[in-house]
């Protein structure tokens, strides 16, 4: 074989060699490990209505329902600070039951808003099921209506994949 010939065959192996590689990007040969998908869980306020009167203390749960494999959430919730004050929030036991967390709470009583953090700690640690995520408590300050909404919710599973998730709301009526 001449060195003409040999020079031309090496080009055109070096030209399907790149050619093939590229395709390769375009379709991969090993198919990717997609994570499972997630049910949509629901998060809500426990009790959904209640009725309270003047300067009593009464203790709101965070809850959810139909989750699988949540790893960690981030909610705000809002209230107005005229009608009730949040005096406490404490982590439930849906994630505590199941390892070391990291639990945070960033109350502002100004503005009628509550911060809440959790995670649960370990790699490749989730909870699935329902539970309770939060205890609120609050006193009563005056007579009206209120409602504690969910302004901001962000949950995340094992692979910090964000997860969807339904939101009720509370209301709270002060006698």
């Amino acid at each position: 074989m001449s060195y003409k010939r040999l020079t031309i065959l090496l080009l055109i192996l070096s030209f399907i060699l790149i050619f093939a590689g590229c395709l390769g990007n375009l379709f991969p040969l090993t198919p990717s490990v997609a994570p499972p998908e997630e049910k949509v869980g629901v998060f809500y306020l426990e009790p959904a209505n209640l009725t309270i009167t003047s300067s009593k203390d009464f203790t709101v749960e965070l809850m959810n329902t139909s989750v699988t494999n949540l790893k960690a959430y981030s909610v705000t919730l809002s209230y107005d600070p005229e009608l009730i004050r949040l005096n406490e929030v404490t982590e439930g036991s849906f994630f505590s039951s199941k390892g070391e967390t990291f639990f945070y709470r960033d109350i502002d009583n100004q503005e009628g808003s509550v911060l809440i953090d959790c995670a649960i700690l370990g790699r490749d640690l989730s909870v699935s099921g329902e539970g309770t995520l939060a205890n609120l408590s609050f006193t009563c300050l005056k007579a009206g209506e209120t409602g504690i909404t969910f302004e901001f919710t962000d949950t995340r599973d094992t692979y910090n994949k964000t997860m969807v998730t339904t939101k009720r709301d509370a209301v709270i009526k002060n006698k």
